[in-house]
């Protein structure tokens, strides 16, 4: 009996280890240019793993003597090639620098004081092989460079791969296999495997310090990052084929979010049940919850909460004052049940405050009932910081509620916070401990034409949703650069006796003038061409900011011809800098007009030119639009574009590793604001204005859309940006000729479950909502496209 038991297994796993398919097999439907091919599973085990590589900071190995003369060493993951090729061990303080190493104390020194023109390959270090499926990769590393040259100096050419940097592709017996890509928007290919384009266009690199690099072949549209889908393995190469000295450290190679579908990335948190507490956006620096305070019962007006304003308080502080019992109050109204008459809420001053209440007590700005707890409020937390602010409860009163900050503009933001902490369902306030001031003084977002009262009103409503996230400025278009300077149809007025920062702007238009009442602490100029039309491109755009009848100090705005390193790299800008304006803000895009990938050398090449930190015009949210071809995916790519997500977040936070290069007095987030789909995206961006360090755009966009919509309705709209994406991808594979039968099968299906999905939403948030109305526009107009093909294929079948 136990021999046919025994039997009985073996023949079982005979059957199951024949049926399993081959991992080879599996991975000939995969492909990079359609992430969503591979198996959730296999592609989120990768991004889990974070840096896939080994030994990433070169601490671990082994020295060994050659002879009683010599010593040679192995690093564990990596492989030396070439003779000068050394380990750093920074404990060795006769022979190296603690400056030699950034972590721990080890790295990689090249030192190379001759190169032929002939030489095909330089020194370095490669790593062992790393095992990869399709899809996109991000690779970064730290490095400092001494008198780099090129090999061809002496032909006076720049860099190139002087410093070379590559990824070696390899098929699955780990033989070599070609590294072009396609790069259709240029209409040619190029050799994905080069990934030192932050260094190619230097002529000479005298002096760098250790800075981050991120590996990258082209600038935006090109899907950078991306390795051919055949490539089982790779290998990463770093090191210096021209002369002069390099240090490495620090590197890192991961799968990135970027094969992921909304649906997927945001899977952690619409798919639970449970209820997110009120959030505060932006989000502070410190933030510990406290006891929640109920602040209404009908018939007990003992809970009321009230609010004491400083004896002369300043018209902010009043504002202020107005809108906490505004937010207040509409809270408990909505409690009021039956001919309950409605609860009032009361604003007093501070030099009549004898009160004995049983609800919470706000108290704004600085007030006689300070001194008690002077020495436990946290100034020192937001000292230096001209926006900070604090929300704290004494332990012994937790009932008292201090809002303060440095000056009435903290005061303010502190109210803003508090308001997000009311519960949206009942007369609650979730009370919490904050300290919190912002990482960039100035966060403005792009007012685009206004070229009615309609449009005006509507980008009024929205400049009020972003100032309650803290956005405090705006970029205004006044058409083309050169009406910059013979005027423009924009005005700005405040009221001089006040110290309050809120802006109204006036559009002339003909002989009317409609007040929009546009929310912010500054408007600015900003052409809508950065380059103007009827100058020299070595001609700067100049923007002057002359506003001393508002009581704020004139300030130049230089926007240069060559404000990114694309334009940079010009041969007719090598020799120039910017004029010597060491008043003037510089604007700078960064590596390219798009914003993305932009490091240390990036920055560093701009301050050559420029002699002052700039100011990051950040214009990485339009790559997230049909202008900027759904993240370049449009129209070649139709695989990639159901990646594409209509409420994508603010996604180039890796710009917060290079703050120091940043001069943080201001962040220009270069998008429009035209509707409330925007007003989500740039929430999110706000968040990030505010608090780089804790960014997470997931999270954050999650976080706006539950504030703004409530769990459910996020939960819907989230999957409603994955089945958009869906339709997009069939609409242009449609285009494409790809799968007609079978797109054509689904379509009718995939439309009815879009406004499905669009009908649920009316129904929570109703059908004159914003957002509503946004998504059914979005719907029409898709339905249109696609009934214009399928009768286009109908008409003329042949031409499929």
């Amino acid at each position: 009996m136990r021999s046919l038991i025994f039997i009985s297994l073996v023949l079982t796993g005979i059957f199951f280890t024949g049926c399993r398919k081959d991992p080879d097999e599996q991975r000939l439907s995969w492909s990079t240019e359609a992430p969503l091919s591979i198996p959730y599973r296999q592609r989120i085990q990768r991004l889990e793993k974070k840096n896939m590589l080994r030994n990433t900071s070169f601490e671990t190995g082994r020295i060994f003597k050659l002879d009683s003369l010599k010593t040679s060493f192995v690093m564990d993951g990596w492989h030396q090639l070439g003779e000068h090729v050394e380990w750093v061990d920074t404990r060795k303080e006769n022979v190296y620098k603690k400056s030699e190493a950034l972590s721990g104390y080890r790295a990689v020194k090249i030192v190379r004081h001759h190169a032929n023109e002939t030489d095909q390959q330089g020194e370095g270090v490669v790593s062992e092989f790393i095992k990869v499926i399709p899809g996109n990769y991000s690779l970064s590393f730290y490095t400092r460079l001494e008198n780099v040259k090129p090999v061809n100096s002496r032909l006076g050419v720049r860099m190139h791969d002087a410093v070379d940097i590559r990824v070696l592709y390899f098929d699955r017996n780990k033989n070599a296999i070609g590294s072009e890509a396609s790069f259709p928007q240029l209409k040619q290919s190029i050799d994905n495997s080069f990934k030192s384009l932050s260094f190619s266009n230097y002529s000479v690199i005298p002096s760098f310090g250790w800075g981050k690099i991120i590996g990258k072949s082209a600038d935006f549209p090109f899907p950078d990052g991306d390795i051919p889908t055949n490539a089982h393995y790779i290998k990463i190469y770093l090191g210096l084929k021209g002369t002069g000295t390099m240090w490495i450290d620090s590197v890192s190679f991961s799968y990135t979010r970027k094969n992921f579908s909304i649906q997927e990335r945001m899977s952690g948190y619409t798919d639970t049940n449970m209820q997110m507490h009120p959030v505060i956006i932006p989000t502070p620096k410190n933030m510990v919850r406290q006891e929640s305070l109920l602040f209404f019962a009908p018939g007990d007006t003992s809970l009321l909460p009230l609010i004491i304003v400083p004896a002369h308080a300043d018209m902010l502080t009043q504002e202020a004052g107005s809108l906490l019992k505004n937010a207040l109050s509409a809270r408990s109204r909505a409690s009021v049940t039956g001919n309950a008459s409605n609860p009032k809420i009361r604003i007093i001053s501070a030099d009549r405050a004898n009160f004995n209440s049983k609800g919470p007590v706000f108290i704004l700005g600085n007030t006689p009932l300070h001194g008690k707890y002077q020495g436990d409020l946290p100034l020192d937390e937001i000292a230096g910081h001209s926006q900070g602010y604090y929300i704290f409860s004494p332990h012994d009163q937790p009932n008292l509620i201090f809002l303060g900050g440095n000056n009435s503009q903290g005061i303010y933001y502190a109210v803003l916070s508090a308001i997000q902490l009311i519960d949206g369902k009942q007369p609650v306030f979730h009370n919490a401990q904050v300290v919190d001031y912002p990482d960039f003084e100035n966060r403005y977002y792009t007012l685009g034409d206004l070229p009615d009262p309609f449009t005006a009103g509507q980008s009024a409503r929205i400049s009020g949703e972003l100032a309650s996230y803290k956005m405090n400025g705006i970029f205004y278009t006044a058409g083309k650069s050169k009406d910059l300077v013979q005027g423009s149809s924009l005005y700005v007025y405040m009221d001089k006796v006040s110290s309050q920062p809120v802006f109204g702007l006036g559009i002339i238009t003909g002989d009317r003038t409609v007040d929009t009442g546009i929310r912010a602490d500054r408007v600015l100029f900003a052409p809508r061409w950065i380059v103007p039309e009827d100058s020299s491109l070595s001609y700067p755009a100049m923007m002057n900011l002359a506003m001393s009848d508002t009581g704020i100090a004139p300030r130049s705005m230089l926007i240069a011809p060559v404000y990114n390193n694309y334009l940079l790299d010009y041969l007719q800008y090598m020799n120039q800098s910017a004029p010597n304006l060491s008043s003037a803000t510089h604007f700078y895009s960064g590596s390219s007009f798009f914003s993305l990938n932009t490091d240390d050398a990036d920055f560093a090449r701009f301050f050559a030119y420029s002699h002052a930190k700039p100011v990051f015009m950040d214009n990485s949210m339009l790559t997230s639009t049909l202008w900027g071809q759904y993240n370049g995916a449009y129209p070649y790519f139709s695989g990639k574009i159901r990646l594409f997500n209509i409420f994508e977040p603010f996604m180039n936070y890796g710009i917060r590793d290079h703050l120091n290069q940043l001069d943080t007095s201001m962040y220009w987030i270069n998008q429009d604001a035209r509707s409330e789909l925007d007003v989500i995206r740039l929430a999110t961006a706000a968040d990030f204005m505010w608090n780089t360090r804790d960014y997470d755009p997931d999270y954050s966009l999650w976080r706006v859309l539950v504030s703004r919509y409530g769990a459910d309705a996020a939960r819907e709209l989230i999957r409603y940006a994955n089945q958009y994406g869906l339709m997009l991808e069939i609409e242009l594979k449609l285009k494409k000729n790809e799968q007609i039968q079978r797109n054509l099968k689904n379509i009718r299906e995939d439309l009815s479950d879009l406004s499905g999905s669009t009908r649920t939403l009316e129904k929570w948030l109703g059908s004159d909502h914003p957002l509503v109305k946004d998504i059914r526009s979005l719907n029409t107009s898709l339905k249109a496209r696609l009934e214009q093909l399928n009768s286009s294929m109908v008409s003329n079948p042949s031409s499929y």
